[in-house]
């Protein structure tokens, strides 16, 4: 095989690796926009199922991974602050006075 054969062969296998990767990142897209619409929750695993992509793909994507991570978040519900230890609630707290 000679040089210009091989380079020519060499840059159609990158074009193809690079269309296939952007295919891949619409889909993840794509399935983003969906679940978010269905109000589905968005997570790495809901986005690889919608998208027939790699859970691998969607970490080694960065700006694919921090919307994941970034939606993700704000779908959480933020957890109550917690009593200090020994602090008794308000229920117990008037339930003891009622009985005395």
């Amino acid at each position: 095989m000679t040089d210009d054969a091989r380079a020519k062969r060499t840059q159609i296998l990158a074009a193809a690796a690079k269309a296939k990767s952007q295919a891949k990142t619409d889909a993840a897209e794509k399935a983003i926009r969906t679940l978010v619409k269905r109000s589905e929750p968005i997570t790495f695993q809901a986005v690889q199922r919608e998208a027939g992509v790699s859970h691998a793909f969607l970490y080694n994507h960065p700006d694919l991974r921090g919307r994941i991570e970034r939606l993700r978040a704000q779908a959480r519900p933020v957890p109550a602050p917690a009593s200090p230890a020994g602090e008794q609630s308000t229920l117990v707290l008037m339930a003891s006075r009622v009985m005395v």
